[in-house]
This record gives structure tokens, C-alpha cells and sequence, in this order.
């Protein structure tokens, strides 16, 4: 039988690394990432990479952003990803020490960043990395519109 909800897959579409490294990916990778949420208006997106914390985590805590999460929140959700029981979440390679403490250096990167202004809110801030990335502000609006409840606020 068919089913009512095609799904598209995209594996290994988009080649970002996390923490300060995403900061630095390809411009083309980060646009092509965030399209795929504002081309959702027909579909559900579900995305992840092996752990579900590390890389999926820094495009979700700048996704939250642009949806008006607050920076509080988005620590939070963050912070859930710790709990996983894939190993490589919460330690190096060699098992020595904390593999989410370098979620502090990705957000130090972050506030040092050319694009971000301390006068901005946490929700335009990420915009400003998405612009800076050459996500259009049409993109990350289609998101938005797609994304947020009208009626919860």
C-alpha cells in the first residue's frame, strides 16, 4: 500500500562538524540545512547525526533561536542530549573527559563572532549567523511561519 506521507530522505546530505567547527561550515551546508526545515510545510523534518547531540545539537540550539526560544531554553534542550547512552556524547575519544564541555567553547565562538552584537536578543542573533551564512531572511521567515504556533501565542 502506499502511504499518505512520502517520506524524502537526504543521508549525508550536509557535512557540518559541531561545536565551533559548525561556526565555520560551509556556507552552502548551513543554507542547505536550514532549507530543508522551511521546505517542511508539507512533511515533518527529522534530523540527526550519529550521537543526536553533538552536530544535530548546534543546528537545533540555532534553530530554537529563530523560533524565539529563549537562550535559557535552548540550554536546556541542549543539555538533555547528555543523557543519550551513546558514549560519544559525554566523552572524548579516549574516554578522559566531558565531550559536551565543549558546548561552552561553541557558544564562546559564538558571542566572539563578526555577526553577533550584544545589543541584539538571542533570537536575532541566530538570525544573523543564518544571514551571515547566506540563509535569506525569506528562508528563515518560511521557517518561522511554518514552525510557530500563531494560535499558542
Amino acid at each position: 500500500s502506499t502511504s499518505a506521507h512520502p517520506v524524502t530522505y537526504k543521508r549525508d546530505g550536509y557535512k557540518v562538524s559541531a561545536y565551533t567547527n559548525f561556526l565555520t561550515a560551509s556556507n552552502s551546508d548551513i543554507q542547505n540545512i536550514y532549507k530543508a526545515f522551511a521546505e517542511a510545510d508539507t512533511k515533518h523534518v527529522y534530523f540527526h547525526c550519529i550521537g543526536g547531540a553533538d552536530r544535530t545539537g548546534c543546528v537545533a540550539f540555532v534553530l530554537l533561536g529563530i523560533l524565539g526560544v529563549s537562550y535559557t531554553d535552548a540550554i536546556c534542550d541542549f543539555e538533555v542530549t547528555t543523557a543519550t547512552n551513546y558514549p560519544r556524547s559525554r566523552y572524548f575519544n579516549n574516554g578522559s573527559a566531558p565531550y559536551y564541555s565543549r558546548f561552552p567553547d561553541f557558544y564562546k565562538a559564538f558571542i566572539k563572532s563578526s555577526w553577533y552584537s550584544s545589543s541584539k536578543s538571542f533570537k536575532e542573533n541566530c538570525e544573523a549567523f543564518l544571514k551571515s551564512k547566506g540563509v535569506t531572511t525569506a528562508t528563515i521567515s518560511k521557517i518561522q511561519e511554518i514552525m510557530i504556533d500563531k494560535n499558542a501565542q
